[in-house]
């Protein structure tokens, strides 16, 4: 009977140590876990405060206050003096002889107009506009000069509201006020108050 070959010690403790190890292995592994991938929410908007940031609006400043009173006081003088308006003139004497000429616009006055004759060496007109009663705007012009030397003429206007100025031109400059209130006692409210009867005289006379 043959003898069947004997398997060295060393050999079979080597296959037994790899046997050992794959199973080991075997034992260690999970299977592996599929993530499971949720649907997304769409997108929600979020503010502007929030959102990447982007060049800011730029919005046009604000129109000047001063500069937008008197726009509108130039457009109300532009409209009474092409309104077809009633005329009033009275005489008065103060240093010189001069006249006072009310315009008006259904039993209101909307201007006066005061020439004061000649003093000096030029003469000067005063204009005052009023709406509601209210003085609005002073144009006073003086054309004269030295004698033998050319005339000249300078004027100054004076934008107001609430009795008080907000704009004064010297000769189309702007200049500090002068004057800068306009109280009830003041020569514009003087003269508008002797519309329908008064005393001019005492009205433009004093200052």
């Amino acid at each position: 009977m043959k003898k069947r070959p004997t398997v060295p010690a060393s050999l079979l403790l080597l296959l037994l140590s790899g046997f050992l190890a794959v199973t080991a292995c075997q034992k260690k592994a999970k299977p592996t876990e599929q993530t499971q991938v949720l649907p997304q929410r769409p997108t929600e908007s979020v503010s502007s405060a929030e959102s990447v940031a982007s060049p800011a609006t730029t919005y046009p400043m604000a129109a000047d206050p001063v500069e937008a009173v008197v726009t509108a006081i130039r457009q109300e003088f532009a409209r009474i003096n092409a309104a077809p308006l009633d005329s009033l003139t009275k005489p008065f004497r103060c240093d010189t002889d001069g006249t006072v000429t009310f315009y008006s616009a259904q039993g209101r006055v909307v201007k006066v107009v005061i020439d004061w004759g000649f003093l000096g060496d030029g003469t000067t007109t005063s204009e005052y506009y009023y709406q509601n009663n209210k003085l609005i705007f002073f144009y006073e012009t003086y054309t004269g000069g030295p004698a033998g030397l050319p005339e000249t003429t300078n004027d100054e206007r004076i934008y107001v509201r609430n009795d008080k100025a907000i704009r004064f031109l010297k000769n189309h400059r702007e200049a500090p006020c002068s004057p800068c209130t306009f109280a009830r006692t003041s020569r514009p409210y003087r003269i508008l108050n002797t519309f329908n009867g008064g005393d001019v005289e005492a009205a433009l006379c004093q200052q």
